[in-house]
């Protein structure tokens, strides 16, 4: 599995546009095969937004962040839109949260080229800390 949270930042004037992006996007991938979650929420604070990713696995990631309605829609208006964005990998605690463990799997050489770029940019990372403590429920 793969569960990823990001915090964006959205330039001022932008909110309106960025929300119409968000719910085409929302659409789309809630279609796709493997996408168990895909939310954004607005904050307490003004311009932003958080976006919860949950997917079956990495590579299901990895196809949803190459797809053409992807890079069709957000890839291109980032620059429009962020004043700042961030992620962090997430994982479940057994017992308290459904799903299995964030994990990272790297991308074939057969994978398409732009999945082997968003897995070079975007890597599932976990944390050291995590190891010790799943399946101790």
């Amino acid at each position: 599995m793969a569960t990823l949270f990001a915090k964006i930042k959205i330039n001022k004037g932008k909110e309106k546009d960025f929300e119409d992006v968000c719910r085409a996007l929302h659409k789309e991938t809630m279609t796709e095969k493997g996408c168990r979650q895909y939310s954004y929420w607005r904050a307490n604070e003004e311009r932003t937004y958080y976006c919860l990713l949950v997917f079956d696995s990495y590579k299901d990631f990895l196809i949803h962040q190459s797809s053409d309605y992807h890079e069709n829609l957000i890839v291109p208006r980032g620059p429009e839109f962020f004043e700042d964005f961030s992620t962090e990998w997430l994982d479940p605690l057994e017992g308290a949260s459904d799903g299995p463990p964030t994990e990272h799997q790297a991308a074939a050489p057969s994978d398409p080229e732009l999945e082997r770029r968003y897995s070079d940019m975007m890597p599932a990372v976990v944390a050291g800390w995590w190891k010790s403590l799943r399946g101790a429920a």
